[in-house]
């Protein structure tokens, strides 16, 4: 896992240095997105859906081929009665604070139409790099007539995932478009992995 780390860290490091050496030839696109965020994992039933706000940019060494770079905020907050680990037996009446929050670092590459003569096209996406996955979570309640506090944190120094997904975009490459897409999302943490889906509007310009 830690080599494949460095692998993820040392990729995006050079993606960024081909993005910036290669801006000045090539046509580039740059945007801003924000929008839901559901887990779809066994975990989902404790959360509430949260929300997504994110950027890209892209340089396109074709009209049809999109090559560039992911950078995204996700965030969720628990839902009162949450299950953790540590709870006592015969709790009752609990109240969770607390959040989940993910930066995703991820080189991205998208294969779009590049209909001219129609402002409507669409795009296929994936992507794999790092995700900042971090939990902190408080969980309050009684227990046998006692009152409890339990809380649980989890702080990661960088895990490997992947995405995929797709969507619809209005307008056109060389200017300003509005774009809807869905993302799927796989974050291998430990021995788990985590999942969760994505569904973002978009501005981007072309430069």
């Amino acid at each position: 896992m830690k080599t494949r780390m460095i692998g993820t860290k040392i990729a995006a490091a050079l993606l960024i240095s081909a993005l910036l050496g290669t801006a000045a030839a090539q046509h580039l696109r740059i945007g801003v997105d924000g929008g839901l965020a559901r887990f779809t994992d066994e975990t989902s039933s404790g959360w509430n859906t949260g929300y997504s706000l994110g950027g890209h940019i892209f340089f396109l060494p074709t009209p049809m081929v999109q090559v560039g770079l992911r950078l995204a905020y996700d965030h969720w907050s628990p839902q009162n009665g949450i299950i953790i680990n540590g709870l006592p037996g015969g709790a009752v009446d609990l109240t969770s604070s607390g959040k989940v929050s993910n930066t995703e670092i991820v080189p991205t590459i998208r294969l779009a139409t590049a209909m001219s003569a129609m402002p409507l096209n669409i795009f296929g996406q994936a992507g794999a790099g790092l995700y900042l996955y971090n939990s902190d979570v408080t969980v309050s309640g009684t227990a046998n007539g006692n009152s409890f506090s339990v809380s649980t944190t989890t702080t990661s120094n960088g895990n490997f995932g992947v995405n995929l997904g797709g969507g619809l975009s209005l307008g056109k490459q060389s200017s300003l478009a509005v774009e809807l897409f869905p993302l799927y999302h796989w974050i291998f943490h430990g021995s788990t992995t985590v999942q969760y889906f994505t569904l973002s509007l978009a501005v981007m310009l072309g430069v």
